[in-house]
């Protein structure tokens, strides 16, 4: 016993030494923030939504709300692009809400580690820089930070098989700041039109049909995106009033969808949106 005590009181100092910060010069990042020019940001809360298609970072400041999409959870660094695809690894987006003005990410990187609990970031914001940018997530929700499951049913004629979402297929005026991602709306509200949209069958196989009740001389836009507001697919300058859609290079059929639409009259521009469920 006398010979085997000052072994366990080195193996306790062993243990009790490797048990320290590896990296002792690293500062813990103690909550999400970043500077303009000379003034200091900070977050009152950091909530990160994870889904199969990757994750979105929502800060929410006192003076501010910023948004980060992330196109994957299995990279640390990350370069920000324009447009954030499906496809896309080791790719994000920001947006931000300051001075009640939206503006959105032209380049930058961010790094996140400990599993995105938190990270670093330097992003350009059009005519904005955020510097010295840190990330702290307060919490992780498993599950999008927009529910797409509401689908106004419809069979293969368009007729109702369930009661419609009064959401779906109609021109919006409100926009939350992760739907602005999609065509960039800076709007505070966008402007109410008497267009109306009907699309069929959904839930749908690969094929899907818009009859579309627009006013004359107008084309539309639609972008299909994912739960994490990536795009799949685009549809540009639709000029027929009915037109089908092939829904069979999404990401992962069986899943939910939600399709935004602009619609272009000579000078003004009408919005809405719909969701769509696919069927394996």
């Amino acid at each position: 016993m006398k010979t085997s005590f000052p072994i366990l009181i080195f193996l306790f100092l062993v243990v009790a030494f490797s048990c320290k910060d590896d990296n002792p010069d690293t500062p813990t990042v103690l909550s999400t923030g970043f500077d303009i020019g000379n003034q200091h940001f900070t977050d009152t809360k950091t909530t990160s939504y994870i889904t199969r298609h990757g994750e979105m970072i929502k800060v929410v400041g006192a003076d501010f709300e910023l948004y980060i999409a992330i196109s994957d959870t299995g990279s640390k660094l990350f370069t920000v692009t324009d447009t954030l695809k499906a496809t896309d690894i080791g790719k994000a987006r920001c947006i931000i809400k300051i001075n009640n003005e939206y503006k959105f990410s032209t380049s930058g990187t961010i790094n996140l580690e400990s599993r995105h609990k938190s990270g670093a970031f330097s992003v350009i914001i059009e005519d904005v820089n955020l510097s010295n940018g840190k990330i702290k997530v307060d919490s992780t929700i498993y599950e999008p930070i927009a529910d797409f499951t509401r689908i106004s049913g419809t069979d293969y004629n368009g007729w109702p098989m369930t009661t419609p979402d009064p959401n779906d297929w109609n021109i919006r005026e409100n926009w939350s700041m992760e739907e602005r991602f999609v065509f960039n709306l800076k709007p505070v509200n966008t402007q109410a039109s008497p267009a109306v949209m009907a699309a069929y069958p959904n839930p749908c196989n690969q094929y899907l049909a818009f009859n579309m009740n627009n006013p004359e001389s107008t084309t539309t836009d639609f972008v299909v995106v994912n739960a994490n507001f990536e795009v799949e697919l685009i549809f540009q300058d639709i000029q027929s009033t009915i037109c089908m859609f092939d829904m069979g290079n999404i990401s992962n059929v069986g899943d939910y969808y939600r399709i935004y639409y602009r619609i272009n009259s000579g000078s003004e521009q009408f919005y809405g949106s719909g969701d769509v469920k696919t069927l394996k």
